[in-house]
């Protein structure tokens, strides 16, 4: 056995398993390729899918790290898997083909994802290398967490007559978006007639409150009574998590928020009770992510559209509206030749969401809505994966500086979630490993009003449970994986 924080020989060898597999299978390919059996763009695309293997694996051996995991098996599905079929059939979405690119431009933007996805595991490992043990991150005193949870969960509550009243009624919390939008917009409540900062009151707001309300009062929850009979729980505990709850399911119901939204937000909470670190619980983890993300994930389709028809899958939907991401990651490129770069534009306007376009005239839209317009979709709010923002943003050099820190953060958030201790990283891992999906999707302008507010109200939160220095750390859990 060996602690995953500090390493040991079996998860070395398991990891040097995978990459001597991963070897093998790359032989193959260019062996193939050599003898012109597989074109540059498969054989690209699958480097792409292996190097997510790699991550994957990694993310797994020693313990399970729960930020990468889920980055790993997202990145490997969306821009892994199903761009080998697309290249394979030439099928993409809103009636294009890849026929319609030239393969120079195609083979480009792989090379480009391929170096920011290894950039990624090269800072991860970089952190791995330069960890040093002990606590990561600040103490945090779990009953003032709790209490903190409270207080978030009475804010929700008392949104509630607010929010449905701005709907039509409590029914309108669980309309279809478009519908819900068009109640809004009836009474005014919509950005295109100022009323941007009364929609993010009525519907952000009580979705941000009842995801960080419900999370953090079943972490600190689960930590403070969970080693107890549940009969022994506090009552007053048990009904502040289950209010909680309850306002999740009404406030970020799959039917009238963005799936991502709706599904990073069980995630956490999921996450948070049953608290997986071993690595055959990240495995776990893994195994029903990818199936979730390849084979469920395109179903969901139905939730928003009634139209959608019978609720079967079928492998074309790996060519489908909702695996775009790979030819929005071509379209970047495309406009970058073009056009130019944004030199950060539409990142800004997206981490500046609070400020109103009525006080910042030149605020940008959404980049996805950019790019797609620049293609000539008849739909324009697709999504633009992170990678291609950054590229869109900041070149390539730049782009693979970030990509690696963000590798390096999410080994340190990781590092401080397998350590067993209550620090601010293990508190946060859960909430960061679900919440990146959807910045994983993009683009950033869309989806950082969410993000950004449960960032907000977490840190916040957090800093007031803070504990004093020479207060001893608590330990959440001791962690001795079997393998």
């Amino acid at each position: 056995m060996s602690d995953p924080t500090t390493g040991g020989r079996r998860p070395t060898r398991w990891f040097a398993g995978a990459v001597g597999l991963t070897s093998l299978v790359a032989a193959v390919l260019l062996t193939l390729a050599y003898r012109r059996e597989f074109s540059p763009q498969i054989l690209l695309a699958c480097a792409i899918a292996l190097i997510c293997w790699v991550g994957l694996c990694r993310a797994i051996v020693g313990g399970a790290r729960i930020v990468q995991i889920l980055f790993w098996a997202f990145v490997g599905c969306w821009l892994g898997v199903a761009p080998i079929y697309q290249v394979w059939t030439g099928q993409l979405a809103w009636y294009d083909a890849l026929s319609n690119y030239q393969t120079r431009s195609i083979v480009y933007a792989q090379v480009v994802l391929a170096l920011t996805l290894l950039a990624y595991l090269a800072g991860s490992m970089l952190a791995a290398h330069r960890r040093r043990g002990g606590v990561t991150g600040r103490p945090v005193d779990m009953g003032r967490l709790h209490r903190a949870a409270g207080a978030v969960v009475l804010l929700g509550l008392l949104m509630l007559p607010v929010a449905a009243a701005a709907s039509g009624g409590f029914a309108g919390l669980f309309v279809a978006r478009s519908d819900r939008a068009e109640a809004l917009s009836a009474q005014g409540v919509d950005v295109a007639t100022g009323g941007g900062p009364t929609l993010g009151f009525v519907s952000l707001l009580p979705a941000v409150l009842a995801i960080t309300g419900a999370y953090l009062a079943l972490r600190s929850l689960v930590h403070l009574h969970g080693h107890r009979p549940f009969l022994h729980w506090p009552m007053s505990s048990v009904v502040l998590t289950l209010l909680g709850v309850a306002l999740l399911m009404i406030y970020v119901n799959p039917l009238a928020n963005s799936r991502f939204t709706s599904v990073a937000a069980l995630c956490c909470c999921i996450i948070a009770v049953f608290r997986p670190k071993r690595p055959l619980a990240g495995t776990i983890v893994a195994a029903v992510a990818v199936a979730g993300f390849l084979f469920v994930y395109p179903l969901t389709y139905a939730l928003r559209n009634s139209a959608a028809g019978s609720v079967t899958f079928d492998i074309s939907d790996w060519g489908g509206q909702d695996f775009d991401g790979f030819q929005q990651v071509i379209n970047t490129v495309l406009y970058v030749e073009q056009r130019g770069l944004e030199y950060g534009s539409t990142l800004l306007s997206g981490v500046l969401f609070a400020v109103p376009r009525s006080i910042w005239e030149g605020k940008e839209t959404p980049a996805s809505i950019t790019i797609a317009e620049f293609r000539g979709y008849y739909f324009t709010n697709l999504s633009l994966p992170f990678p291609a923002e950054l590229y869109l943003n900041c070149g390539l050099a730049l782009t693979i500086v970030l990509m690696a820190g963000l590798g390096y953060v999410s080994e340190r958030i990781d590092q401080g979630w397998l350590t067993g201790n209550l620090s601010v990283m293990s508190v946060i891992a859960p909430l960061v490993a679900t919440q990146q999906l959807g910045l994983l999707r993009g683009p950033v302008g869309s989806l950082a009003p969410v993000i950004g507010s449960v960032v907000v109200v977490v840190l916040l939160a957090l800093w007031w449970a803070r504990r004093t220095p020479h207060v001893p750390l608590a330990p959440d859990e001791t962690v001795t994986p079997r393998r």
